[in-house]
C-alpha cells in the first residue's frame, strides 16, 4: 500500500504544482499585456482597469477554488491508505455460507475503486483551474483598441 499512497500523494503535488505554475503563468501574460499596450501607445482606460482586475480575480479565484478542493480531498483520499487493513478480506461471496474470499480480492476492488474516485477528484479540479485559465487565454488575446 505504500507504493500506492506514495503514487498518489506525488500526483496530488504535482497537480498543485501545475495549477498554481499555470496561474502564475497567466497573471505573467496580463502583465506583458499591459506593458504591450504601454508600449504601442494604447493608453489605460477606465475600462481597461476594470478588464485587467475582473480577469485577475477570475484567473486567481479558479486557481484558488481548485487548490482548495484538491486540498480537501487530499486528506480524505489519501486517509484512506493508512486506514486500510490489508490483512482482511471479504467474506460471504453473495451467500449465507460465510466462506472467504481469495486473497487479494478486496485489495483489488478497494484499489479500483479508489483509484477512479481520486482520477474523478483530479478531472473536476482540472474542470474548475482550466475553466478560469480558458476564460483568461480568451480575453487575453483580444487586441485592444486605442480610443
Amino acid at each position: 500500500m505504500g507504493l500506492y499512497e506514495l503514487l498518489a500523494t506525488l500526483a496530488f503535488l504535482t497537480w498543485s504544482l501545475v495549477i498554481s505554475v499555470v496561474g502564475y503563468v497567466e497573471a505573467s501574460m496580463l502583465w506583458q499585456k499591459y506593458e504591450d499596450m504601454e508600449k504601442n501607445g494604447v493608453a489605460m482606460t477606465q475600462m481597461h482597469g476594470y478588464k485587467f482586475l475582473t480577469l485577475g480575480f477570475i484567473i486567481g479565484i479558479g486557481a484558488w477554488i481548485s487548490g482548495l478542493a484538491l486540498g480537501d480531498s487530499c486528506a480524505e483520499l489519501l486517509g484512506f491508505f493508512d486506514n486500510y487493513n490489508t490483512k482482511t478480506e471479504g467474506t460471504d461471496d453473495g451467500t449465507t455460507s460465510g466462506t472467504r474470499d481469495p486473497d487479494g480480492t478486496s485489495i483489488v476492488y478497494d484499489l479500483t475503486y479508489h483509484v477512479i474516485t481520486t482520477m474523478y477528484t483530479y478531472f473536476v479540479v482540472s474542470a474548475i483551474a482550466v475553466g478560469a485559465y480558458v476564460f483568461g487565454f480568451v480575453f487575453l488575446g483580444e487586441e485592444e483598441v486605442s480610443v
